[in-house]
């Protein structure tokens, strides 16, 4: 029996609900040369039940015996894998029917491109999740979250002969993971929907919404540091801070925030780290969303006076863009794009 071209690894745990509609879009798919891992991390809910009418000898079945958490079972499929090309699902997902094909095609015409990701659409809310096409704006998004949506992606196996998972990462794993794998390895997002994304009450993500902003923003600042700017200015705990969203901060943090901005863009100009075209976009439209929030907001560390003051920083299409989002902000409702 010849190895199959495309390996789908679905980790799964306690989606009794869901995890039929999951396994039907791959059986589904219009691509055919494939196998399904699927790896259960001890559910105790009828998710095994559900799953055990399906299998054959393309599709498999892994139990492990304690819970694992999702890295250890990435890891597990893709060592047990036959395909050159692994497919991510997420087992409360669905695939588009031509998802493998489209993503097979791709990367076959494309040897440099190592890692294909694609749109999404909300399930059962209808949002749509826009991402970035070239590796350049990846790489620059990669700095402020996951710039690849993990239950979208396809890549080569033979990234993993120089990578895996972090088992020690039981949340943001895909975003730890890109951390690492988006500066060896180049990757592209289809400019299509090829996944409905399902955002449910039991995702972990909205279980543990507070530590995974910790542990994001541990790897930004890992990732910042790559731009080597003075640590001693600007302490990881100053850093740490203004990366959360919904942190005050004072007068003088302000323009300490506003200086480390204008630092990083000397020193990726100097060094070209990120893409200048982006990266300085990027900086940008950050430090009009510090001033807008400081300007706009609600924090009684700062005084108006001082808001006029940072107010008066900016250029006046800065200003023209802030004043235009805030009407924009109080008239009409936008979809969110993703990163």
């Amino acid at each position: 029996m010849t190895s199959p071209r495309v390996s789908v690894i679905l980790p799964v745990y306690n989606r009794e609900h869901f995890i039929v509609q999951a396994v039907e879009s791959v059986i589904n798919q219009s691509f055919k040369d494939w196998e399904l891992i699927i790896v259960d991390d001890k559910s105790d809910d009828e998710t095994i039940l559900r799953i055990e009418p399906f299998l054959s000898d393309k599709i498999k079945l892994l139990k492990n015996k304690n819970n694992e958490g999702v890295s250890a079972c990435l890891n597990k499929a893709i060592k047990l894998s036959k395909g050159a090309f692994i497919a991510r699902m997420d087992s409360d997902d669905i695939s588009v029917v031509d998802r493998l094909e489209q993503q097979v095609e791709f990367l076959s015409n494309n040897e440099k491109i190592f890692i294909c990701g694609a749109n999404m659409k909300g399930l059962n809310t209808g949002r749509n999740f826009y991402y970035s096409s070239s590796h350049d704006q990846i790489l620059t998004n990669l700095l402020f979250g996951s710039p690849i949506a993990s239950p979208t992606v396809m890549f080569r196996k033979e990234i993993f002969n120089e990578l895996l998972f972090n088992e020690n990462f039981r949340l943001s794993e895909d975003y730890e993971f890109w951390s690492r794998a988006l500066f060896k390895f180049k990757a592209y997002n289809l400019p299509k929907v090829l996944v409905f994304y399902r955002q449910h009450d039991k995702q972990l993500t909205i279980n543990h919404n507070k530590e995974q902003i910790k542990i994001d923003s541990k790897i930004k600042i890992s990732l910042f540091k790559k731009l080597n700017y003075d640590r001693v200015k600007y302490p990881d705990s100053f850093i740490r801070k203004i990366l959360h969203p919904k942190v005050n901060y004072d007068t003088k943090e302000v323009h300490s925030h506003l200086s480390w901005l204008k630092d990083l863009k000397n020193i990726n100009t100097k060094y070209k780290i990120f893409r200048s075209k982006y990266f300085d976009q990027k900086l940008k439209d950050w430090r009009s969303e510090v001033i807008h929030n400081v300007y706009f907001g609600k924090n009684p560390d700062i005084s108006r006076k001082d808001r006029i003051k940072l107010l008066l920083l900016l250029r006046f299409s800065e200003i023209r863009c802030i004043l235009n989002r805030k009407i924009q902000k109080k008239f009409y409702k936008h979809e969110i794009p993703g990163i």
